[in-house]
């Protein structure tokens, strides 16, 4: 899903710099600054599209995800963390 949304903004990307070379658009100050707005706005997606992460339940499932192009990997959840905890303070009270 990642790829997909990259390639959709570098195409919108590519749109925007066609569109910057019609005719009308050097004479028309309006249309050349929501040029430029759009290619910022497009630009800021792609620092979005660039960037994800995820959590895995283990190391190994962690280490295949980040092969497949996850750039932040957490390990472990919330639950497991929770449930060590219970299962600590069960020790420590009996």
């Amino acid at each position: 899903m990642t790829v997909e949304a990259r390639e959709s903004v570098v195409s919108l990307g590519r749109v925007i710099g066609f569109l910057a070379l019609a005719e009308q658009v050097p004479s028309d100050k309006e249309a050349r600054d929501h040029i430029k707005s759009l290619t910022h706005d497009a630009a800021s997606l792609m620092d979005y599209a660039t960037f994800i992460g995820v959590y895995a339940p283990s190391g190994a499932r962690g280490g295949e995800l980040a092969r497949k192009g996850f750039d932040l990997v957490s390990i472990g959840i919330d639950t497991g963390i929770r449930r060590a905890g219970a299962q600590a303070a069960l020790v420590a009270a009996s």
